[in-house]
């Protein structure tokens, strides 16, 4: 089993000489994304286009470096894989992101029409003013519970998504990315340790947004450090990619032929 090291997930992006041009390539596609998507709707597939190349190469960074830790960062080519990859896996996350949309609606419609129901049953102007005031509380409270639900189900979801994500870029098919129970498996062999991934990814993600735009200039920045976050978080998953590797070598050395 690998041992978790943030600090050499860091040495691994800025060892390779060419780093800063691979990051730069994927900032421009950050940048790209956002000043298409300012077009309008009509515009959003050619902004899921270049969110598929950096998604795809993304995890061809965690490919290459869980198959061998010591490689150089992968190059910008064919494009037409990356492109595949990456769009194939931002389908896979598009349904984790309609399952919590339509859980918070339909949740809130439940209370809309509940409330409405009630209501109408009221038989008087009065008794439906001192009703209103007292189902007004009754649906903020609501309301906020329902959003606080969403918000739960959204860190586990995207907790969950993770380590499917690894396992699409370990096994390279789309069965790979609806594997929810090998996700599970892959979750008890290192539970604390793909937390703390997770949650070190979420802040560095958060950071690489924030800290850039306390200056005027590091605004023109926040596309290239965001994406050396995503870079980073990647090479985080891949030293744990690299001990489920390990484990499925040892397990296949472990099987005896049949007598």
């Amino acid at each position: 089993m690998s041992i978790l090291d943030p600090n050499q997930a860091i040495r691994q992006l800025v060892k390779d000489p060419d780093w800063t041009f691979k990051v730069g390539v994927g900032g421009i596609f950050n940048a790209l994304s956002l000043v298409v998507l300012c077009g309008g709707l009509m515009m959003l597939p050619a902004s899921f286009c270049c969110w598929a190349l950096n998604t795809g190469y993304i995890l061809r960074v965690m490919r290459s470096k869980m198959k061998d830790p010591e490689a150089k960062l992968p190059d910008w080519n064919d494009w037409l894989d990356l492109f595949i990859s990456g769009m194939s896996w931002l389908a896979i996350a598009y349904g984790f992101v309609m399952v919590a949309i339509m859980f918070y609606f339909t949740v809130m419609s439940g209370i809309m029409s509940y409330y409405y129901k009630l209501a109408k049953e009221v038989p008087s102007a009065k008794e439906a003013f001192d009703s209103a005031q007292t189902t007004h509380s009754e649906q903020v409270l609501w309301v906020c519970a329902a959003t606080v639900a969403l918000i739960l189900l959204a860190c586990v979801m995207h907790f969950f998504s993770s380590i499917l994500k690894l396992n699409f870029a370990r096994k390279e098919t789309m069965r790979a990315g609806f594997a929810y129970f090998e996700a599970f498996k892959i979750i008890k062999t290192r539970p604390s340790d793909f937390l703390f991934v997770w949650l070190l990814s979420v802040g560095l993600l958060k950071l690489a947004i924030i800290l850039p735009t306390l200056t005027v200039l590091g605004v023109f920045f926040v596309p290239s450090v965001f994406f050396a976050a995503q870079i980073v978080t990647a090479l985080l998953y891949a030293q744990l990619g690299q001990g489920l590797e390990d484990n499925e070598v040892d397990e296949v050395k472990t099987v005896q032929p049949l007598a």
